[in-house]
């Protein structure tokens, strides 16, 4: 007998615990607003609001997928690569000054050939203004070449 008033009495309160739980539950869901300050009384509100917002949400109709803005793009900071409609590179090319804007950087241009770099010194310039096979001249430089001594005979 101690045994089925004990066990009743476990049943008894684990009621009024669960009957507790699930009042605070529907008190939060009437209590509950959505974003927009309206009180909701039922979870099927919730869920009807959550869907009307992604509605809002989504991509017109007149977009295709995979559409891509052709045309020269950065793909790192040295490099760039043509972006096709398709949305697939191709012409990876190397940026030896960076890659900005969707172009390679450009330093400065410079007609190439042999030049004098001062009044001593020749050699010959790149068209990106750097300098190879410089010559110290003895006697000065001019016009791109080291002035030679001259004998005169009379």
């Amino acid at each position: 007998m101690k045994k089925i008033f004990l066990l009743s009495l476990i049943i008894a309160v684990g009621l009024i615990f669960l009957l507790g739980c699930v009042k605070k539950v529907s008190e939060g869901v009437s209590a509950a607003e959505d974003n927009k300050g309206v009180a909701v009384t039922d979870e099927n509100k919730i869920v009807d609001t959550k869907v009307e917002e992604t509605k809002k949400e989504e991509v017109p109709a007149t977009t295709t997928p995979n559409t891509c803005v052709p045309g020269w793009k950065c793909i790192s900071s040295t490099m760039k690569a043509y972006l096709n409609e398709d949305c697939t590179w191709k012409s990876k090319s190397t940026c030896k000054l960076g890659c900005a804007n969707n172009a390679c950087i450009v330093g400065s241009v410079c007609t190439s050939g042999f030049k004098c770099m001062n009044d001593n010194t020749t050699g010959f310039q790149n068209e990106d203004c750097s300098w190879d096979q410089t010559v110290t001249c003895d006697l000065g430089c001019k016009n791109g070449a080291c002035v030679k001594l001259v004998n005169i005979t009379s």
